[in-house]
């Protein structure tokens, strides 16, 4: 299908520029180097440049096909009675360099060039006769009527859908988000969020002490349902900027394993056991950072000084030690409330106190709580609530990609969202389905009949 869209839009810029089909390859070429710098819905809003250098490309260099323009000679046979620049047509880009590729419509060559003036809207070839599939022939005293192309007139658009279309886009920069309101509101949010964890310290760096980068991070987070639920901003640490042992030292954070999550969830099944969620807002900035980091003053903080920067007193998101120092924080404070980690999976805490039974799992923030005593639940969610920010989110139904529904019966499980993410972020949404393993009766008698005429 791509290739199909591809080969007519190729053939729309010949026929809306009039041009013989000697130029089909070079219109065919420009379509593919547009496609590639422009952003798709298959590819979660962004172009294939984007995912493929990490950057955004420079879309101001963008011209339509086959526009006139006018080449600056630079040849060394060039005399002082003839023309300072060649009439050509644009044709595309050359790759692997910042030139051109123009025709010249008097020698009838192609050349590259990158000094030239463009005539954006004038197609040569635009003339009251028909034209023919044959290139034209260049007299000498002959002249072309240049015709200006008129775009037809756009609707108009109005701002609010505008800033609609630009918040459902995750932002790569800080320069891009504070464009809309929704992300201002929510690096605002995660900047109080740190102040109040006294996430740092404003001093000045001491001699020999090197500074790590920063990152703002932007995510939409989605209901089960696909929905928008809230527009998170993350401030995080260059981790790749530190110093081993010097910034940090052990870095080895376990999370439990999805053997581990069947199993529990076979077990709260069959003995009829509460399972619920629970999600640590900020859960890194919770572990105490041991070492000496400085960081560099993030975009948005305001500063008394303009040489101040940030001690880090916390484990901000992105140090090497963040996920390890927040692991030993939750863990000492599970060990604290009685339970006991196991030695298979060191992400699963038990306890047992008389006939009840609480089980309790970890993946970095994200905690799965089952007991068979509802009162014993919501005591824990308040203990851990009084030491971290915990946010509840009721029974379980979203774990590690499973969306869980429960019911009388049993327990449902499936991978719904986890599997259309995948096909969003393979381009492949919009492809036929496919059966697997593949019906063999689809297959005809015929072409069964062929291969074993081949073997």
């Amino acid at each position: 299908m791509i290739r199909v869209a591809k080969k007519y839009q190729g053939l729309a810029l010949l026929f809306q520029a009039k041009v013989p089909n000697n130029f089909c390859s070079h219109a065919l070429k420009l379509v593919v180097y547009i496609i590639n710098r422009l952003p798709t819905p298959f590819l979660n809003h962004k172009s294939p440049y984007v995912l493929d250098h990490l950057i955004k490309p420079d879309l101001s260099t963008l011209k339509f096909v086959l526009w006139l323009s006018y080449s600056i000679s630079l040849t060394a046979c060039r005399t002082k009675l003839s023309p300072k620049s060649l009439k050509c047509i644009f044709l595309g880009y050359k790759p692997g360099t910042k030139g051109y590729i123009l025709y010249d419509l008097h020698s009838k060559s192609i050349f590259t060039s990158k000094n030239f003036v463009f005539h954006e809207n004038i197609f040569p070839y635009h003339t009251s006769q028909s034209d023919t599939s044959q290139l034209p022939i260049d007299h000498t005293h002959s002249t072309t009527d240049i015709i200006p192309f008129d775009f037809p007139p756009t609707l108009p658009i109005s701002p609010a859908t505008t800033v609609a279309i630009n918040d459902n886009v995750e932002p790569m920069s800080f320069k891009e988000a504070i464009q809309s309101d929704c992300w201002q509101q929510a690096m605002a949010s995660e900047l109080i969020a740190l102040d109040k964890k006294h996430t740092w310290t404003l001093t000045h760096l001491p001699p020999g002490k090197k500074l790590v980068g920063y990152k703002w991070v932007y995510r939409i987070k989605y209901k089960t349902d696909g929905s928008i639920e809230r527009f998170k901003a993350r401030l995080g640490a260059k981790g790749f900027t530190q110093t081993d042992g010097v910034d940090y030292f052990e870095t080895f954070s376990p999370v439990v394993k999805l053997t581990t999550v069947r199993v529990l969830l076979v077990v709260a099944t069959a003995n009829n056991w509460f399972l619920h969620q629970l999600d640590v807002d900020n859960a890194f900035i919770h572990g105490d950072l041991h070492e000496e980091v400085y960081m560099k003053p993030p975009l948005g903080l305001s500063l008394p000084h303009p040489k101040l920067v940030c001690k880090l007193q916390k484990s901000l998101y992105g140090l090497k030690q963040a996920s390890r120092n927040w692991n030993q924080k939750l863990t000492s404070e599970l060990l604290f409330l009685g339970y006991k980690q196991s030695f298979a999976d060191n992400s699963l805490f038990v306890k047992t106190q008389g006939s009840m039974i609480t089980v309790l799992l970890v993946y970095v923030d994200d905690i799965v709580l089952s007991d068979n005593s509802f009162f014993e639940i919501q005591s824990v969610k308040n203990h851990l609530h009084s030491k971290f920010h915990i946010k509840d989110l009721g029974p379980l139904k979203y774990f590690l990609g499973l969306e869980i529904a429960r019911s009388k019966t049993g327990l449902i499980l499936n991978q719904r969202k986890y599997c259309l993410e995948l096909l969003s972020e393979s381009g492949m949404l919009g492809c036929k389905p496919s059966s697997t393993p593949a019906n063999l009766l689809r297959f005809s008698l015929k072409h069964f009949c062929y291969n074993c005429k081949s073997v």
